[in-house]
């Protein structure tokens, strides 16, 4: 090997001249600086100006001062020793390109020069230095997968290259949501030599945010050639959790939660943070504690308001780095809300329930209060309607206007969590009792649904028994110095009685007070109509078709009388029956009757006897004959002072006869005549009167009308009906049979006071009236002092 000398100098046979004439016309290319991957061919270009003149015979390349192969132009080739594995040679006239086959790491960074010797003169070229480059083959990222970092606490990553020439370029990216981001500027790099191979170590410093978490970071690389990209590392962010979310009802609650009394409180909390396994602890308002992230109250209760805390916590570990424990809370206040519980009422200081009893007159307040959350904002009085007054203050209590039930309502506006607001409402209530001493007393027949006789003239039968019962409006219930109530007796004779009534009033906020009243009754006694006098048929009325009788009343027994008058044909048994008023007043005076419609040349029997509502006299009788009819058809009549055509009238005029009206006795035997247990044949001809020789005279419209008005009495009064004895037979000859009784209890008295006139159902009375009428007129007692008694109308049954 040989080396380069400053001056000339003689290496074997051959002489170089090192001076600078002509060096500047060789020339080394490329330069200064040539590039060739390891493991390739280097190629080197050394040629001289084409200016120079002279034969270039031999070029010398030299590394590093050292003489690696001396080209020959004769052969284009190394004089030493065989290289041409090593290095290959191209040569022309002043032009010689030389390969180094194969360049490596080692001669990384050599200088090189070529020398031409032009003629016998040797010109050197300038020095050229080469670089080897070896490209990395792969780049490295620590740590791999996750990556667990505290938010906003530093984290570090670090990318390795492998060994390459030149260094390495190192870039980081990160990959999010959002998109790639170049964050190389937050990284440094080393690099370290390592098999003459540069290094290169980058390591990037983070602090992420929550926001940051599940962020993927990666590195690549390149010096040469390819481009290397690492492996990607997650980046798990730590971080505590967050202020827990409370909800109660799906309503979100902060500071304060609304829960109704005795429901269930459920608080559902939960809380964001990494690592999501997070522990929740309630602290209550009592210190003591509970798990979970539901906290739980059943049934609960005003005393469980309070301040109730809930802690949550997680454990952060790190990949590089210690442990540390997140944690986080949130306080709220529960409040238990219920509606008004049931006021307390108090008079004075005394607290009052059920029945107060208070005496009439006398006066009293009674105070309600009652408990809520929130307290109550209305108070209500019913009877009453004053609101927002919690007093009840009651003057001069009656019983018409204060006796019952007094309710006190309480009112309040309840807000719960999650709910709609509702009034809250409660109530409680006295029954008032008005105290009263007996007042208003009453006497009746028989029981307390009886007829009222109190302050009337009660007159009884002879003889008969009466029950009477005494009753007074009081409070409390009165006793009576009747036993059981009432007074039982046979009256014989006019009698006084007297009920005694009182009562002991306790009430409840003053001393006892006694209540007394008196109740006096007279009865006097009635009796059965006589029997009337002086009946028979007046010879000068009979014609062919009519006959007029008459008869003299006699004592109507007290009370009001009425008579009967019947007649039939000697050839039936039937009876046509009609009633009528007595109009003799207190003055005996004779009464008339005129009997219509008869058939010519008849024999007929009339009878006639008195009614009043104790029973009925002893019948009259009398018989007679009408006249014949003449052959020519004319009439054939004897005159009757004072009478007229008509069916049936009853009359009072002493003196006279009474005239014949027809249409008046129909509707008056329509309207009011008694009830007989007939079935005629249906007539359809109203104002006619079916001549069947069986049936009674009369027509059929009006029996349907006197049947049901003496149905109607009868079932009202049950009084007697007047059938003689020996028409009983002639009676049960017909389908119906009457169904009145004497045995009634109220056929044995009537009532009245002074000129009294009750119901009177007669339009026109004057001449007849049906034998309900007895029942509800005012009737004279004649004989009997005068004085007038009003008929009992008994309750029905």
């Amino acid at each position: 090997m040989a080396y380069w000398c400053d001056q000339l100098c003689i290496i074997g046979v051959i002489i170089y001249h090192t001076g600078n004439t002509l060096q500047q016309q060789v020339t080394l290319s490329p330069s200064p600086v040539a590039t060739v991957v390891e493991g390739e061919n280097l190629t080197l270009v050394c040629s001289s100006s084409t200016n120079v003149s002279g034969i270039v015979s031999r070029v010398v390349w030299g590394e590093n001062n050292v003489i690696l192969c001396t080209i020959s132009m004769m052969t284009c080739s190394c004089l030493e020793a065989d290289t041409s594995e090593q290095y290959h040679a191209i040569c022309s006239l002043n032009y010689v390109s030389f390969t180094v086959k194969h360049f490596n790491r080692s001669r990384n960074t050599s200088l090189w020069k070529c020398t031409m010797r032009i003629d016998s003169t040797f010109v050197e070229s300038g020095t050229t230095q080469v670089l080897v480059k070896v490209g990395i083959t792969g780049i490295s990222l620590l740590p791999v997968s996750t990556v667990n970092i505290i938010a906003d606490t530093i984290g570090t990553l670090v990318c390795r290259t492998s060994g390459g020439l030149p260094a390495a370029k190192v870039t980081w990216f990160k990959e999010a949501s959002t998109g790639r981001v170049n964050i190389t500027s937050f990284s440094t790099s080393a690099a370290s030599m390592q098999d003459e191979l540069i290094v290169v170590t980058s390591t990037i410093t983070l602090r992420p945010s929550k926001n940051d978490n599940s962020i993927r970071i990666y590195c690549n690389a390149s010096n040469i050639g390819a481009l290397y990209i690492s492996q990607t590392s997650i980046i798990n962010v730590l971080y505590s959790p967050d202020t827990p979310i409370c909800t109660y009802r799906e309503s979100v609650v902060t500071s304060v939660v609304h829960v109704t009394r005795a429901s269930t409180l459920n608080i559902t909390c939960t809380s964001t943070g990494n690592p999501p396994d997070i522990t929740y602890i309630w602290t209550l308002p009592d210190t003591s504690t509970r798990n979970g992230f539901i906290f739980s109250v059943v049934n609960i209760q005003p005393y469980q308001n309070g301040q109730y805390r809930v802690s949550v916590s997680n454990n952060m570990t790190p990949t590089i780095g210690t442990a540390v424990i997140g944690t986080n809370s949130v306080t709220m206040m529960v409040i238990v809300v219920y509606p008004p519980l049931s006021p307390t009422l108090k008079i004075g200081n005394i607290t009052v329930s059920g029945t107060i009893r208070i005496i009439a007159g006398q006066s009293v307040t009674i105070s309600c209060s009652s408990q809520s959350n929130p307290p109550p904002d209305l108070y209500y009085w019913a009877p009453g309607g004053t609101r927002n007054i919690t007093d009840l203050e009651l003057r001069n209590v009656q019983p018409s206007d204060y006796d019952g039930v007094y309710t006190c309502t309480v009112q309040n506006r309840l807000s719960p969590t999650g709910d709609k607001p509702f009034t809250g409402m409660s109530s409680s209530s006295v029954n008032l009792e008005v105290l009263y001493p007996p007042a208003n007393p009453k006497i009746h027949i028989d029981n307390t649904h009886g007829i009222e006789v109190l302050g009337k003239k009660l007159g009884i039968v002879y003889g008969a028994n009466i029950t009477l019962v005494c009753q007074a409006d009081s409070n409390p219930s009165p006793t009576y110095s009747w036993p059981n109530q009432l007074w039982t007796g046979i009256v014989k004779q006019n009698i006084t009685i007297t009920c005694n009534v009182s009562n002991i009033m306790n009430p409840t906020v003053h001393a006892r007070v006694s209540g007394y009243i008196v109740a006096t009754i007279t009865l006097y006694v009635i009796y059965e109509p006589e029997q009337p006098t002086l009946f028979y048929v007046i010879n000068e009325t009979i014609s062919e078709t009519s006959a007029t009788v008459t008869w003299l009343p006699q004592f109507n027994g007290g009370i009001r009388q009425l008579f009967q008058l019947q007649y039939r044909a000697s050839s039936i048994d039937s009876w046509t029956i009609h009633f009528f008023n007595d109009t003799s007043s207190n003055i005996l005076k004779p009464m008339y009757a005129a009997i219509n419609n008869l058939q010519s040349a008849m024999e007929y029997h009339v009878e006639l006897f008195a009614i009043n509502a104790n029973g009925q006299s002893k019948p009259l009788s009398d018989t007679f004959k009408t006249l014949t009819k003449t052959k020519n058809d004319g009439v054939k009549s004897e005159a009757i002072t004072g009478s007229s055509t008509g069916a049936i009238v009853g009359g009072l005029v002493a003196g006279c006869i009474l005239t014949f009206l027809i249409a008046t006795i129909l509707y008056l035997r329509r309207k009011y005549a008694l009830r007989w247990p007939l079935v005629p044949k249906e007539n359809k001809n109203a104002n006619t009167t079916e001549t069947r020789p069986d049936a009674p005279t009369r027509d059929t419209e009006t029996y349907s009308s006197i049947q049901q008005e003496i149905d109607d009495i009868g079932h009202r009064y049950s009084m007697p009906v007047p059938v003689p004895e020996q028409q009983a037979k002639s009676i049960n000859q017909y389908d119906e049979t009457l169904h009145f009784q004497k045995s009634s209890k109220y056929a044995n008295m009537v009532v009245g006071e002074g000129n009294i006139h009750i119901d009177q159902p007669f339009r026109n009375s004057s001449d007849e009236n049906s034998y309900g009428n007895i029942m509800n007129e005012t009737v004279s007692s004649g004989i009997q002092s005068g004085e007038e008694y009003e008929m009992i109308q008994p309750t029905s049954h």
